[in-house]
């Protein structure tokens, strides 16, 4: 049974912060000093299953450690990011199926998207939204979003701001 409050309090926090980092990417007007536009991107975001092949073999740790750190924004600078997320995907029983993507505009000069499908865990489904951003020519999961699973799940790293 504690299982299953510890999983339903991960969903719960994570789905929080994941409302909570989406609603600050798309502020109106304090805070942010990124410049954020509407206009298309001549980069097209990859496809929903090709984010579902890179999320479940970097947060499964069945993938390339290269592979798994080149989708994942900052992953470069940390090399317990992979580990962790691994642990956390791994002790909260997780799965995330990503159903959709959509370029969202661009950001300070690069292309953004956004994929959307659902995310359970001890059979409660829920919807999910993973910000996704264009560096250095290579589709990457926001940082913001891994710091969010993160943080749900109390591990943490150093490319994540401290809570």
């Amino acid at each position: 049974m504690k299982f299953r409050k510890t999983g339903a309090a991960i969903v719960a926090a994570a789905a929080l912060s994941l409302s909570l980092g989406l609603t600050g990417c798309s502020s109106s007007g304090g805070g942010s000093t990124a410049k954020t536009s509407v206009e298309k991107s001549s980069v097209a975001p990859p496809t929903a299953a090709e984010l579902n092949t890179a999320l479940k073999n970097a947060l499964g740790g069945t993938g390339d450690d290269a592979e798994s750190t080149a989708w994942i924004e900052g992953a470069e600078d940390d090399p317990n990011l992979i580990p962790s997320l691994v642990k956390s995907q791994k002790d909260s029983g997780a799965t995330i199926k990503l159903s959709k993507v959509d370029a969202t505009g661009v950001v300070d000069g690069n292309p953004t998207a956004s994929a959307s499908g659902e995310w359970t865990v001890n059979g409660q489904t829920n919807p999910l939204t993973v910000p996704l951003v264009y560096i250095n020519k290579h589709w990457k999961v926001s940082k913001e979003w891994t710091c969010n699973m993160l943080q749900a799940s109390n591990q943490s790293s150093k490319i994540c701001p401290a809570a």
